[in-house]
Order: C-alpha cells, then structure tokens, then sequence
C-alpha cells in the first residue's frame, strides 16, 4: 500500500511516478507490482522514477520482516539521474524534481527468500536525506522468486531471532592456547527444489561474519609455521556446512574440478554475494535429489568434533568420500 502519497495525509511526501507528463519515462514498479521470475541476475534491471521536493532524495529497498536495508540509492549516486524538475508557482525557482533509480536484481541478492517464494519487499523512496525522519512513500513489489536459489540471511536481528549465535572457545593447550571466536547460523525448514536449488547463506551482520573471515585466513603454513589465507579451491578446515545433520567440504571461492562436475557431490563454497561475505551450498544428486525442505547449519572457526565425518567428493579423498 502506498503511505504518505501527495494529496493523501502526508503532502510532501513522495510519489512515484506513473505517467509521463512531466517526465520522459514512468516508473517500472508501482505498488502491488510482481517481478516475476526474479533470479538476482545482473541482467535484469528496474527502472523506478519519483517526484520529489527536494534534490536530496534516495529510494531504499528493505526487506519487511527484519526491517533491513537490502540496497539503497542516493542522488548523486551512479545509476540514479534527475529526468526532470517543475517551477509550480512560476517564480524562476523549481520545487519538484523527477529522479530516476537504477535497480539491479543482482541488488537485491541478499534478500531472503525461499526456492520458488513469491517474496514481499518494500521499496521506500525518501524525500530528503538531509533532515531526521523524512517523509517516506512505500511501495510493496513481490519478487516471484525462481527454484534457483534459496538465500538465507543473518543480518541485524540474527542473534535475536536465533538463527545465529556467537560464543568463544579455547583452542590449543597450556601456553599456546588462543580463545576463538566462533559463530553459528542454524535454519530449519529451508524451501528448495532438489539440486536444481542453490542455498546462498549471507552474513550480512559483522559481529557473524568475522569468524567465518577469520576462519578463512587461518591456514596453517607448511610445518605449522605461521598462518596464511586459503587460496581457491582449498578447503577450509575451521568453515562447517551441515545439510540435514550431515557435514559437508566447504572450499574457498570455488571447489576442485573433480567436485564441481561430480553431479552427486554436495559442498559448499566461501564468498562474496553482492559484496556480502557468504556460503553457496551446491545440492547433491546422491542425498538431495528429490528433496523440498532442509535445515542449513553452518559454522565458523570451530572444526567438527571428535568422530564427525565430513562428506568429500574430491577423489583424493579417503575412499572418495571422507576427509
């Protein structure tokens, strides 16, 4: 529903721009609009145009059920252009202008969602950045999301909603023992499609993130001499997947060959979504193929306890399987 619309309750509020009477282009989103299949590709991009009264405005997209800013687009910004601007009162000064909003989907990458939702979000355009609480005129867009990704997302409510958590642990022994910082992510009842799903885990919220950053710039030197970070394609000791109570090989930025074309293999890969740090965990034939819900657990700077198999495709691999 569209608040604080011109000539409702909230006059200097913004309005989005529908028609092109004052503007060459109008607006591709307007309210109760559905993207449809919505992908996060960068081939894809929305058009959004609003009337201002002031040249310090900015369009938000928020994701309603944390409160989230997922993306944000300021004037002055690439990608956000000025179409047009009105002298109402014909006094040599304008006071409405028309700017125009660049939105990629691949924006909109770390928005949650499960394979396959139709996904409310919330774009808010605000009319003038430079003051406290500005007037606001929202606008609910559904993405139709496809089966082909499944994101969760640990941003600023994940510790009090539960699904993340942090604590420390004491690694090494006598002298040589460090306290770690560890994090946890843990979500039940993750919508996917079998394999065809991708489940994109983003760790939007710092405090979360660091861990899993620590963790991937923490490998041992030859001897154990001295650390260095884990180049592509290692796999990442003190990361942990766990699908379905299973644990899984995590790589850096991208798994070996022999498992990235193996169509049984399920892993997961460290890096970055839309600049976001973040796990993708690619779903395997052998144990995912007809699946439509599943529980992601991840872990970061904690290895899996004593007696914990982790499943790993890579052919050198004990027996193929485990490491």
């Amino acid at each position: 529903m569209i608040t604080g619309s011109a000539g409702i309750a909230m006059a200097a509020g913004p309005t989005n721009d529908a028609e092109t009477a004052d503007t060459p282009s109008e607006s591709d989103w307007v309210d109760g609009q559905n993207v449809t299949a919505f992908n996060a590709s960068a081939d894809e991009m929305a058009q959004l145009e609003a009337e201002f009264d002031s040249q310090n405005a900015s369009t938000e997209i928020i994701d309603p059920e944390s409160g989230d800013v997922i993306a944000t687009y300021e004037t002055g910004d690439e990608g956000v252009t000025q179409t047009g601007a009105v002298d109402s009162d014909s006094d040599g000064t304008n006071e409405t202008w028309y700017y125009q909003f660049n939105v990629s989907h691949a924006d909109l990458a770390t928005m949650p969602m499960d394979a396959g939702e139709n996904k409310d979000i919330r774009v808010s355009y605000v009319n003038n950045t430079a003051v406290d609480n500005p007037d606001r005129t929202n606008l609910t867009v559904t993405l139709e999301n496809t089966n082909e990704r499944a994101v969760i997302r640990a941003g600023s409510d994940a510790q009090t909603t539960g699904l993340a958590d942090l604590d420390t642990e004491t690694s090494g022994f006598s002298i040589f023992a460090e306290e770690m910082s560890i994090a946890e992510t843990d979500q039940p009842g993750v919508g996917v499609n079998g394999t065809e799903t991708d489940v994109v885990v983003v760790y939007s919220d710092d405090e979360v993130a660091q861990p899993y950053s620590d963790a991937a710039a923490n490998r041992s030197s030859f001897l154990g001499f001295g650390t260095r970070d884990y180049e592509s394609g290692e796999e990442i000791i003190l990361h942990q997947v766990v699908v379905e109570d299973t644990n899984y090989a995590v790589y850096n930025e991208e798994a070996p060959e022999d498992v990235a074309d193996n169509e049984d293999a399920t892993y997961g890969t460290w890096t970055t979504v839309n600049g976001e740090s973040a796990h993708v965990i690619e779903l395997g034939a052998e144990d995912f193929e007809d699946t439509q819900s599943v529980e992601v657990q991840t872990l970061g700077n904690k290895e899996p306890g004593f007696g914990v198999d982790v499943v790993n495709y890579e052919q050198g691999g004990f027996l193929g399987l485990f490491s």
